[in-house]
């Protein structure tokens, strides 16, 4: 069995012969080319609904200073703009931190998904902020997070 390079297109196109070392290396900087896309694919996505929940504040901001005639519908849409907003922001933390190390267990440097797991670790234990999202966002999984108006119960 040889090992070649040549474009997938329709067509003629000429095969260029390589090593088996050569195909091995170009195979595993294909999967850790592929691993560190999709690292920073999530972490866009985190940084985007971080950018939409900020666009968020500034657009009620805005509106409440311009406009200044705020009701109860127009307050209750805010409200569930930014439970929404910060839903998809809390949820989008939580997959890059659960994701990243399976991400990280493909590639063959040794350690990375242990070294990511000890960083967020230690970052968890030291920063009183980072756990408070953690409970916000194991709060709004399992209550959701717009339910804030008083509940009703028989005594």
């Amino acid at each position: 069995m040889g090992y070649y390079l040549w474009k997938a297109v329709l067509g003629r196109t000429p095969k260029v012969p390589i090593t088996k070392a050569e195909y091995d290396l170009l195979r595993t900087s294909w999967i850790t080319l592929g691993v560190i896309a999709s690292i920073e694919e999530e972490w866009d996505s985190l940084i985007q609904n971080y950018i939409e929940l900020e666009l968020e504040l500034i657009r009620s901001a805005m509106n409440t200073m311009v406009l200044s005639h705020e009701g109860y519908h127009e307050a209750n849409q805010t409200r569930l703009g930014f439970a929404r907003r910060l839903s998809n922001l809390l949820h989008s933390c939580k997959s890059y931190i659960d994701h990243t190390p399976h991400h990280l267990k493909k590639l063959t440097t040794a350690g990375l998904e242990s070294a990511f797991k000890t960083a967020t670790s230690a970052a968890y234990d030291a920063n009183g902020s980072y756990r408070f999202m953690e409970a916000l966002r194991n709060y709004a999984q399992h209550r959701g997070l717009s339910d804030s108006r008083p509940s009703v119960s028989s005594a």
